[in-house]
C-alpha cells in the first residue's frame, strides 16, 4: 500500500515539491500540542495588539500612507483584534 502525502491547510509551498518529497517543506504546520499552540497564539495576539497600537500612535512619525502594505496590515490586525475582543 502506497503512502500518500496530503498537505495541511496552512501549506505555503506553491511549487508542489512537497508532493514529490512526501513531506511538509516550509514548516507551515506547527508541531505543538494544542495547549502549547493555544498559549503561543495568545502570546502572539498580545504582541500583535502592542504593535498595532504602537504603529497607530506613531503614524505621523512613520508616515505610512492610506492603502500602503503597512496600512493594510494595521487595518487587518485591528479588525482581528476587535473580533477576538468582541467574541
Amino acid at each position: 500500500m502506497a503512502r500518500i502525502f496530503v498537505p495541511h491547510n496552512a501549506c505555503t509551498v506553491a511549487s508542489g515539491d512537497c508532493f514529490i518529497e512526501g513531506r511538509c517543506l516550509a514548516r507551515c504546520q506547527t508541531r505543538l500540542s494544542a495547549a502549547n499552540a493555544n498559549e503561543r497564539l495568545t502570546t502572539a495576539l498580545g504582541l500583535l495588539r502592542v504593535l498595532h497600537d504602537y504603529t497607530l500612535m506613531f503614524r505621523s512619525v512613520t508616515r505610512y500612507v492610506q492603502g500602503s502594505e503597512i496600512d493594510e496590515a494595521v487595518r487587518k490586525s485591528g479588525e482581528l483584534l476587535k473580533e477576538l475582543h468582541d467574541a
